[in-house]
C-alpha cells in the first residue's frame, strides 16, 4: 500500500531518492519510490520515481488532476509515442493513457498538481534548443513551460561552481538534481534529491560543481 509522505507543501521536504529501496506496484514489473504523497490510496497528489522494467506496462487511466513526467533513463511510451531520456511531457487533466517501456525506462511524474484550465499537451526534449543566460550569472536555462493562468514557470537549468541563490522563492520552489551536486543551507546532496521550499522559505542554495536541474517555480500555495 503506498505511504503518505510529506503531504503538506506548504512545508520543506528533502528526499535523496538514491538511497532509497525501490517499492512494489499494481503492476508486474513497474516499481516506486515516494518524494510526496497526500493519501494512502492508490490515487493521490503525489511526487514519485517510477522504474519500468523491460516489456512492463502499466493499465490505462486518466489523469483527472493531470500528469507531468520527465524521463530520466531509457525510453517511456504510451499510444502518442515513445519518449526517450530527456523528454519533459505535461498530460492536461482529463487526459488518459496506457503507458508502458520495451527496454525499461525510469521516470520522475506529477499526479494531480495542475489547474482544471490547463488543456494544452506539452512535450518538450530538454537536451535540444539553445541555453539562455538565468537572472544570476553562472546560470544558464531553457524554459520547459510556462502557466497562462498563475505564475507557475518550470525550467531546466545548468548552475557553474559556486553559484549561489539566496533571495526567498516568490510562490515557492520545487528542484530535482539532475546530475551534480546540490548544497542546501550547508548540507550537500547528490544527484536524485528532490527539494520542496514553501512560499517565501529563507534558504542558500550553492553548487559545488556544475549542476543540472529541473525546478518548478512559482506553483506552491501562499
Amino acid at each position: 500500500m503506498p505511504k503518505i509522505l510529506n503531504p503538506n507543501n506548504r512545508k520543506v521536504a528533502i528526499v535523496s531518492s538514491s538511497n532509497m529501496a525501490w517499492e512494489s506496484s499494481p503492476a508486474s514489473g513497474v516499481e516506486r519510490k515516494y518524494l510526496e504523497r497526500d493519501s494512502s490510496d492508490e490515487v493521490a497528489r503525489a511526487s514519485t520515481i517510477v522504474r519500468f522494467a523491460p516489456g512492463s506496462a502499466f493499465p490505462k487511466h486518466i489523469h483527472a488532476k493531470g500528469e507531468e513526467f520527465i524521463v530520466l533513463e531509457g525510453t517511456f511510451s504510451d499510444e502518442t509515442g515513445d519518449f526517450p531520456t530527456a523528454s519533459y511531457v505535461r498530460n492536461p487533466p482529463g487526459s488518459s493513457h496506457s503507458p508502458h517501456s520495451k527496454d525499461g525506462c525510469t521516470i520522475l511524474v506529477k499526479l494531480r498538481q495542475m489547474e482544471d484550465s490547463e488543456t494544452a499537451r506539452t512535450f518538450v526534449k530538454m537536451d535540444q534548443g539553445e541555453w539562455v543566460p538565468g537572472e544570476q550569472t553562472g546560470v544558464e536555462r531553457k524554459e520547459l513551460f510556462r502557466s497562462d493562468t498563475n505564475s507557475e514557470i518550470v525550467t531546466v537549468e545548468r548552475w557553474q561552481v559556486d553559484v549561489r541563490l539566496e533571495a526567498p522563492p516568490e510562490g515557492g520552489e520545487e528542484i530535482f538534481l539532475l546530475e551534480g551536486t546540490l548544497s542546501l543551507n550547508g548540507i550537500v546532496y547528490p544527484s536524485g534529491t528532490w527539494i520542496r521550499l514553501p512560499h517565501l522559505q529563507k534558504r542558500t542554495l550553492k553548487v559545488v560543481e556544475t549542476s543540472l536541474l529541473w525546478i518548478k517555480r512559482g506553483h506552491l500555495d501562499h
